[in-house]
């Protein structure tokens, strides 16, 4: 009885190792980068425009410019690797800021 138990505990910790050694972790939602570096304009793009790009930002915040102007910044990211290790990183950040009328005014990205 104590045998059957040990292997089937067992073979369920090494079937649990084997499969954290193989998992993709993800983080954020993924977003087309190149839609959006193809479509914005400066001044002319908006916050409906982007949504309808990428989705919904995964953050929302606020820029302070060095005149007092705040502007409102979206943030869009997503990163995968897999475990352990995190061996074939891949990771996409977009940072977009709108000014009071709710336009582009602003962006940079890394990937």
């Amino acid at each position: 009885m104590r045998t059957a138990l040990f292997c089937k505990t067992f073979s369920l910790l090494l079937a649990t190792a084997f499969l954290y050694g193989c998992t993709t972790i993800r983080i954020g939602q993924d977003f087309d980068l190149s839609a959006f570096n193809q479509n914005v304009e400066h001044r002319v793009s908006s916050k409906a425009d982007i949504r309808a790009w990428l989705g919904i930002p995964s953050g929302i915040g606020t820029t302070i410019q060095t005149d007092g102007q705040r502007l409102e910044k979206w943030t869009y990211y997503y990163g995968r690797g897999k475990l352990p290790g995190l061996k074939d990183v891949q990771l996409r950040f977009l940072e977009i800021e709108f000014n009071n009328d709710g336009k582009v005014v602003s962006y940079n990205w890394t990937e």
